[in-house]
């Protein structure tokens, strides 16, 4: 009989350590859980269309008031970046070119930082960031080209983020990865450092290889750059952690679902995806200032195929709702003009338009 029950342990120490779970019966300590009743104020935002000169289909927008400039990233066109005036929404100049020769792009990613003036592009398929300076982008040089770049070490980067010269943050790669985490940091040279953070405790039991698409997200940092924000695709939790890697903040809400994710074995394949029943939880970017947080709420089967959303969350820095505000026209994308309390907002609806939010 002691035998049998020895083997019994060893079963379930070797599920222990390639599955991950929760019991039912645990809830998470810590984690501010809310409902829609809890944001303290509902509010209806109308917005003004803005026609955009080259504008085809933007995936990505940036805008610096300093500089009097917005950045899109496009994905049609000759090239992945057009630059704006921000004042009068006239066209500047477009840079960083699509192909694959020297100085050109296979893919873009956005972050600028506004304490050395760097705009960040990363490549992720060639795994590259790139830095240019952005009074190169206001001057109409017509010859735009990276002051350096750093290569991250890794077979698979997601989106990349530059903390500081010396650490570069990412969503880990669970899915050969020694140890189950949140993200990857690496110096300023792409050298790998460490795996930090965890999951949120859920009740659906999953192998490791399926991490990386049940807790699917967006990574960003807060203007501030003393915060990684984590707001999952999936599932209605978002994150706050500081730069170590260390949880501040998990809230679960406003509908409180978990990931409902499978995986299918297709002639020797096996590819993990949502089930009929799963939900779009956050979406986009979070952004984030000093004590105000903002994020799209999707909240959408994802057996509806629209991407964009018409709720829009605010939060305090510990993750207390604020303000629930209703777009009058859906986005699945925005950044924030924190001077001017304006939101421009991303839409493939409106042609080659964004939309302008005032909130209060």
């Amino acid at each position: 009989m002691l035998n049998i029950e020895r083997i019994k342990c060893a079963i379930l120490l070797v599920l222990s350590g390639i599955m991950f779970s929760c019991n039912p019966a645990q809830k998470e300590k810590g984690v501010r859980i809310f409902v829609d009743k809890d944001f303290k104020r509902h509010e209806h935002l109308h917005g003004e269309v803005i026609a955009l000169q080259r504008a085809i289909k933007p995936s990505d927008i940036c805008v610096i008031p300093d500089k009097d400039l917005l950045l899109l990233v496009d994905m049609n066109g000759e090239y992945f970046m057009q630059a704006y005036q921000l004042s009068t929404m006239k066209y500047i100049t477009s840079f960083a070119k699509k192909g694959n020769d020297p100085g050109q792009l296979l893919s873009c990613q956005l972050q600028y930082d506004d304490r050395t003036n760097i705009l960040y592009i990363t490549d992720f398929y060639n795994k590259k960031i790139y830095s240019f300076g952005v009074d190169s982008i206001t001057s109409k040089n017509e010859n735009i080209t990276p002051i350096s770049s750093v290569t991250i070490q890794t077979k698979v980067v997601d989106y990349p983020l530059v903390i500081s010269k010396n650490k570069i943050v990412d969503f880990c790669d669970n899915f050969k990865s020694p140890k189950i985490g949140v993200f990857s940091f690496y110096n300023g040279k792409g050298d790998f450092l460490q795996t930090k953070g965890s999951f949120p405790l859920i009740q659906k039991d999953y192998d490791q290889t399926e991490l990386n698409q049940v807790f699917t997200g967006k990574t960003s940092l807060s203007s501030n750059r003393d915060k990684i924000l984590y707001n999952y695709y999936f599932t209605d939790f978002i994150d706050i952690y500081d730069t170590t890697g260390t949880l501040i903040k998990r809230a679960h809400g406003p509908d409180g679902f978990d990931p409902d994710l499978k995986s299918v074995h297709t002639m020797g394949a096996v590819s993990t995806g949502p089930t009929k029943k799963a939900v779009h939880g956050y979406t986009g970017k979070v952004r984030m200032k000093d004590n105000s947080l903002y994020v799209l709420y999707d909240g959408k089967p994802v057996s509806i195929e629209d991407y964009h959303t018409n709720k829009l969350f605010n939060f305090n820095d510990a993750l207390v709702p604020q303000t629930a505000y209703e777009l009058d026209a859906g986005i699945f994308g925005f950044d924030i003009d924190w001077s001017k309390n304006i939101i421009y907002g991303l839409s493939h609806k409106m042609g080659n338009s964004i939309i302008k939010y005032k909130i209060q």
